[in-house]
C-alpha cells in the first residue's frame, strides 16, 4: 500500500500525477512478476491491472481518480428511511479532499449520478472542496445546499453532504452561496 501524506498540486505530485505514478509502478512491477489485482481500500475497489491509470498526460483528473482510486454507490435504507437510498464516493479523502453524501427518496435519477461525479471532478480540478453552503448544481436549477458534515455510513470521515434545497427558499439559497468554511474545519 502507498501512502500519500501531503499533496503539493504540482507536477508528479499533484492527485493525477499520485495516480499516474500508481499506474506505472504496477505497469513496472508487472513487468518482473504477475500483478492479479490492484487494491485501492479506502474506495472499496479491487482492480484488474488493466485498469491502472495509463500513465498518460490526456487523462483527465476525474476520469483517471473514478477509474481507480474512488467509487461511487448506491443503496436502499431500511427500517423508518425505507424508499429512501443513500448515494455516495468512498476514496475521496484518501486523496486529501472530500466525499460526498446524498439522500435521496426513491431510486436516484441520472441527476443525482451527474450531481455527484461533477462535485467530485470540481473537487479534483480545483484541488479543494466548494464553501460551505454553496448550493448546487451551478449551472442549472439549484437542487442541493453543500453542508459539511459527518458521514452518515461508512467510516467515519468529513463528508460533503448534499441537502435538499426547498423550492421556496431556493432564492435565499443564491443569496447565501459561497459562504466560507467554518474556521475550525480542516480538510
Amino acid at each position: 500500500t502507498t501512502m500519500v501524506s501531503r499533496y503539493d498540486r504540482v507536477g508528479d505530485s499533484s492527485r493525477v500525477g499520485v495516480l499516474r505514478l500508481h499506474g506505472l509502478a504496477h505497469q513496472a512491477l508487472g513487468e518482473f512478476a504477475p500483478v492479479s489485482a490492484i487494491y485501492w481500500p479506502d474506495a472499496g475497489r479491487l482492480l484488474s491491472p488493466e485498469a491502472a491509470p495509463s500513465g498518460t498526460v490526456e487523462d483527465s483528473a476525474i476520469a483517471s481518480a473514478s477509474s481507480t482510486a474512488v467509487n461511487f454507490r448506491t443503496f436502499p435504507l431500511e427500517g423508518s428511511e425505507a424508499g429512501q437510498y443513500v448515494c455516495d464516493s468512498m476514496g475521496m479523502d484518501a486523496l486529501g479532499l472530500l466525499d460526498m453524501q446524498v439522500t435521496v427518496d426513491g431510486e436516484p435519477d441520472e441527476e443525482v449520478s451527474r450531481a455527484l461525479y461533477t462535485l467530485a471532478a470540481r473537487q479534483l480540478e480545483s484541488d479543494m472542496p466548494p464553501d460551505d453552503g454553496l448550493v448546487w448544481p451551478v449551472d442549472a436549477p439549484p437542487r442541493w445546499r453543500i453542508v459539511r458534515a459527518s458521514a452518515r455510513f461508512g467510516r467515519d470521515r468529513p463528508v460533503l453532504r448534499l441537502e435538499p434545497i426547498e423550492a421556496e427558499g431556493a432564492s435565499e439559497a443564491d443569496e447565501s452561496a459561497g459562504s466560507p468554511p467554518p474556521s475550525d474545519f480542516t480538510p
